[in-house]
């Protein structure tokens, strides 16, 4: 072996060791504290004006908590933290118009809009029991068709869902 082998082999060490050194902060998944993650979830209260959205976005939040894993629902005695959601809002927009009937939608689109708490049930200090506050928004589209309330309830879980999905990501991410 060749000295300018030893320092071409010495360099592509150092090189390597350099770029592994840039990995070392890094973390797969949530960083969020152990005692934080059993989280008990009341039900959605709804302060919309339009029925049913809490039973839609209280399903939705459960199902999308044990789909993405971090956060376990646990009864409020065991948890050590909460997850409160008010549904706030909810609108539908007309997004496409009939052609030959300018005033008869064809198309919406409906948006979900709701306020959540998280919060630290024991706090090291109780100024700092609130961890996140956040409003968020979900959507989803529906065409009126025939039957303009079947379609509203058939979009209303999946606009519940992507709610649920900013939420949870929200309370997971915010570490």
């Amino acid at each position: 072996m060749t000295p300018s082998f030893h320092r071409k082999l010495l360099f592509a060490a150092a090189m390597a060791l350099t770029l592994l050194a840039g990995c070392g902060h890094y973390q797969l998944g949530s960083t969020i504290s152990e005692n934080l993650r059993d989280v008990y979830v009341p039900n959605v209260r709804n302060e919309s004006g339009q029925p049913g959205v809490e039973i839609a976005l209280t399903q939705a939040l459960i199902k999308e908590i044990q789909r993405e894993g971090t956060l376990r629902i646990v009864p409020e005695e065991r948890a050590g933290s909460r997850l409160d959601v008010v549904v706030v809002g909810y609108r539908q927009d007309s997004i496409r118009y009939n052609r030959s009937r300018s005033s008869v939608s064809e198309e919406y689109r409906m948006v979900l809009r709701a306020q959540s708490t998280f919060t630290d049930l024991n706090p090291a200090d109780p100024d700092k029991a609130i961890l996140l506050q956040a409003v968020r928004e979900g959507d989803d589209t529906f065409v009126r068709g025939t039957d303009v309330i079947t379609a509203r309830q058939r979009c209303l879980p999946r606009a519940a869902e992507e709610l649920a999905e900013h939420i949870v990501e929200d309370c997971v991410s915010a570490w």
